[in-house]
């Protein structure tokens, strides 16, 4: 059976929302926002549901959305304080770097995890060889990040044979997957 879609639109009010949300809860049904919002149209949903009891659920709805942009990331930035809002921008792809170092000093250590990692992508896709391996180095214990830094090393195309080989060898099943995976589709 195909799951049903709620949407929320601009004119969608919070009692409408609530049922929604409940109904997705309950039944197989997914709630999402309009493609067609803007992203004033995001900021002014957000605030409306601001006290709502679905207001976090719906955060990861806008934090999503095609439309959301810097100044709303800010917005939400400002005015959440869970860590599964924060995470959820970190995690976004859409964060600028001036976001994800606000994030980096957060009081969740999550957060300043999945800030890190999402600081990592971007250098990663320059890096040369020596700069992997010190990028390892450099994460190495440092709890949830040591293991996202080893995944998204064996992850990266980039990556030297002798890391891929190393990481293959990873007591953490993920790490070693992701170097097993890539080391297999660069004999292919």
């Amino acid at each position: 059976m195909a799951e049903r879609q709620n949407t929320i639109g601009t004119t969608t009010g919070s009692d409408e929302i609530r049922r929604m949300f409940a109904e997705a809860r309950s039944q197989n049904t997914q709630v999402v926002l309009d493609e067609n919002m803007s992203s004033e149209d995001l900021l002014t949903l957000a605030r409306r549901s601001k006290q709502e009891g679905f207001y976090s659920v719906l955060v990861d709805l806008i934090i999503a959305h095609r439309a959301v942009d810097v100044g709303v990331l800010l917005e939400l930035l400002r005015e959440c304080r869970s860590p599964q809002t924060l995470n959820a921008i970190a995690t976004s792809g859409k964060a600028p770097v001036s976001v994800l170092q606000v994030l980096r000093r957060s009081e969740f250590a999550s957060v300043r995890d999945h800030a890190t990692l999402a600081l990592l992508r971007p250098e990663m896709a320059y890096a040369s060889a020596e700069r992997i391996q010190d990028i390892l180095a450099e994460h190495q214990g440092e709890g949830g990040v040591d293991i996202g830094v080893r995944i998204l090393v064996a992850s990266h195309p980039r990556t030297p044979l002798e890391v891929l080989q190393r990481l293959a060898q990873d007591e953490v099943d993920l790490v070693s997957e992701a170097a097993d995976s890539a080391l297999k589709s660069r004999k292919t």
